[in-house]
């Protein structure tokens, strides 16, 4: 991989290859992408069993993995099955009148999608709206913000300091059911996008940005009402503040 002042070149095939045609792809580097410790699209991290249903779109945008997460879901998994119900009346007892996502729902009889975080449990903002019938993009945004006053809202094709990565945030509901959610989209350091859907694996976007991927899903999806909250620019170094249901 050779950098230059605007470009960066990536060799695809092997360069012990003498003999073999490359494929060489342009692609516009902006200087934050080349900080050595900026996310990077790293499926085999991502993607392990217990890494991959404690962890969600937030996590990943975040680029934090939890020991804690991984291992109490883990746990779970485990568990006789007496057990396993006991614990999920409970948790499900104590989470009735606080958040009501469409993950909980669809795994009734899993425990791990109360482990993987969610925005505005850290600042406590989620108190405040109980229920994803009452969330817009603009409290979607402030339970984000509040959760790390360290991002920053930034406009598209906005250039961000060194020390700092790209993510892309929206939400979307069930036009009849009135239940919706919220998806995270992170840039890696190929200047590529890639996010991880709930249980789902770790992937790259084919579409070439985040704007390309919503107006194929807005084109596709008419029961869905979608709602972009936009790009935010995340500082590398420090901790990030990721608040989970399951252990309030």
């Amino acid at each position: 991989m050779k950098f230059g002042k605007k470009y960066v070149k990536n060799y695809i095939g092997s360069l012990y290859q003498p003999y073999k045609n490359y494929n060489i792809m342009n692609i516009y580097m902006e200087k934050h992408l080349l900080h050595p410790k900026h996310p990077k699209f790293e499926p085999n991290k991502w993607n392990k069993k217990y890494i991959k249903h404690s962890h969600n779109c937030y996590a990943y945008a975040m680029n934090t993995i939890s020991k804690k997460y991984v291992k109490t879901c883990k746990r779970f998994s485990k568990m006789k099955k007496k057990e396993k119900t006991r614990k999920i009346r409970r948790i499900k007892k104590k989470t009735r009148n606080i958040w009501d996502n469409w993950d909980f729902e669809n795994k009734k009889n899993d425990i791990c999608p109360y482990i993987r975080p969610q925005i505005g449990v850290e600042s406590n903002m989620i108190y405040k709206y109980k229920t994803t019938k009452d969330i817009n993009k603009k409290k979607i945004e402030k339970m984000l913000l509040k959760d790390n006053s360290g991002i920053k809202k930034v406009k598209r094709g906005e250039k961000i300091p060194y020390g700092y990565y790209k993510i892309f945030l929206y939400g979307w509901k069930n036009r009849k059911k009135g239940k919706g959610d919220y998806h995270f989209i992170r840039q890696d350091n190929t200047g590529q996008w890639s996010h991880k859907d709930g249980i789902t694996i770790a992937k790259k976007l084919k579409e070439k940005t985040p704007d390309d991927y919503m107006k194929k899903f807005k084109n596709k999806n008419k029961n869905i009402k979608y709602s972009i909250c936009g790009y935010y620019a995340v500082p590398i170094k420090g901790k990030k503040n990721l608040g989970s249901l399951y252990f309030l």
